[in-house]
């Protein structure tokens, strides 16, 4: 059985070149980051899945990335003015996803 203890989203940026944004319109937030496991069987039958820490390699002033768990729909993980640099987070959840799959 595989287990799998944390989840992990990463940015893309799009190529500057083809993008026609100004460098402040290229911001976005993660807010309220949320997991629901569920057996193959029965996909109806969700459990939302808590986190326990989040970390990432580059936070924005005042939105740090732990601010993407905290259930407050107010704040979030930003990445500005970093925007044209790929970035990741980790969560980690409060218990591990198991699965029989080979995938998740």
């Amino acid at each position: 059985m595989k287990e799998y203890p944390a989840i992990r989203p990463w940015s893309t940026p799009r190529n500057r070149a083809k993008s026609n944004w100004p460098l402040a319109q290229r911001h976005a937030i993660l807010t309220d980051i949320a997991v629901t496991a569920a057996a193959a069987s029965e996909p109806d039958d969700g459990q939302p899945m808590k986190f326990k820490i989040a970390s990432a390699d580059y936070s924005q002033d005042g939105y740090s990335v732990a601010n993407a768990i905290d259930d407050d729909p107010k704040s979030g993980w930003g990445i500005y003015p970093q925007v044209t640099q790929p970035h990741a987070a980790v969560f980690e959840l409060a218990e591990p996803i198991h699965n029989e799959a080979a995938w998740c």
